[in-house]
């Protein structure tokens, strides 16, 4: 009886040989296909997150007034994730996403200052690896994930980049008028608890960087509106009209306001007719500022201003900058530089009991021009 022959070595080395080559030629396809899975999975999650988010916009809209951010820390969405997923999503206040950030251990994607991002504009092809630099911050501003980029060198003692929007105050806007009645800036980015609300007026939308919040604390329908950034605030270049038509506002504290980088602050103040008291601080740089035009007009209830700080030397329009502010009677701008090319037609324009020639001002200032108003 014949016994049976098995596979030589020779025989089994190439078998093996033939499988190692295969496993070699299909392992990158399956790598692809596995990778290609999970990212298809981090879009179906980062879709299921848009369409959560702007259902929530409506069902807080219809109940206890809408949010405009929600992240997986501070304000999360109920949301049925495979994976750990930190995440942030803001939306404009007519309830369209205009940023939005999600991360988990091996994706990321980031897309800010949208318009309107619709969950079928989620694609693949925007999602990239995880970057261990980015960071992501809640709606208060504080990090639900650590970055490790390196920040740049603080100036002026601000820590961020990012400057104040020209229009912060939007959502309080109500027919030429605004519910506040006092307004403060501060040198921290934390959103206290217990606060009325809460929004990002940094000006590049969603870095967290300058947060806005409020509360009404003697329920008068009147906020008090605070501003904060870490080491204080940056003014935009473009402060134009930033607390104008603000008849019901008291008091500003700019004591954490930088206004090193501003060249524009015509109607800055403009028709604050409640206004009592405005405190500069040592931040309040006006070296760069060109335009100060109709700047404090219409404060008629403000009846002191230390303006000793005021670099007036680039200043090229003072045109009605106290126009009509009533009652007004002792005003000290000897520290004032004045160019002789400024405009200063109307710069004291309606004020009765002003002794002009007291305010220090240098001889060469037309007072005459000071006071002729067009209208």
């Amino acid at each position: 009886m014949k016994s049976k022959k098995g596979f030589t070595l020779v025989e089994l080395l190439a078998v093996i040989a033939i499988l190692a080559i295969l496993v070699i030629i299909a392992l990158p396809n399956i790598l692809n296909l596995y990778r290609n899975a999970r990212k298809n999975t981090f879009v179906d999650e980062v879709q299921n997150i848009v369409r959560t988010a702007q259902q929530k916009y409506i069902e807080d809209s219809m109940s206890n007034g809408s949010n405009l951010c929600y992240d997986s820390k501070t304000n999360p969405l109920e949301i049925d994730a495979k994976s750990s997923l930190n995440y942030k999503v803001q939306l404009s206040q007519d309830g369209k996403i205009t940023s939005i950030q999600v991360l988990d251990n091996n994706y990321q994607l980031i897309k800010t200052n949208e318009t309107d991002i619709k969950r079928d504009s989620i694609k693949s092809n925007e999602v990239n690896s995880r970057d261990k630099n980015q960071g992501l911050t809640d709606c208060k501003g504080n990090p639900i994930v650590e970055g490790t980029t390196t920040e740049p060198e603080p100036e002026q003692g601000i820590q961020y980049t990012s400057m104040l929007k020209t229009n912060p105050f939007n959502r309080f806007y109500i027919e030429y008028d605004y519910n506040i009645e006092s307004i403060k800036f501060v040198n921290t980015n934390s959103v206290p608890d217990g606060v009325d609300g809460y929004e990002d007026v940094s000006s590049n939308d969603n870095s967290g960087d300058i947060m806005m919040w409020w509360t009404d604390t003697d329920e008068d329908e009147l906020y008090e509106v605070t501003i904060g950034g870490q080491g204080g605030v940056r003014a935009n270049t473009d402060s134009s009209s930033l607390f104008k038509y603000m008849s019901s506002v008291t008091t500003i504290d700019l004591t954490y306001l930088d206004t090193s980088g501003v060249t524009d602050m015509s109607d800055m103040f403009m028709n604050c007719t409640d206004l009592q008291s405005i405190i500069f601080g040592k931040n309040f740089n006006t070296s760069n500022v060109e335009n100060m035009s109709s700047m404090f007009r219409y404060c008629k209830n403000l009846k002191t201003l230390d303006l000793s700080n005021f670099d007036t030397s680039n200043v090229t329009n003072m045109s009605e900058m106290f126009a009509y502010w009533s009652d007004v009677t002792i005003l000290d701008l000897s520290n004032f530089t004045i160019n002789e090319e400024a405009d200063l037609s109307c710069m004291f324009g309606g004020i009765d009991d002003l002794d002009i020639e007291s305010t220090g001002l240098p001889n060469y200032v037309d007072l005459e021009e000071s006071l002729e108003c067009s209208y």
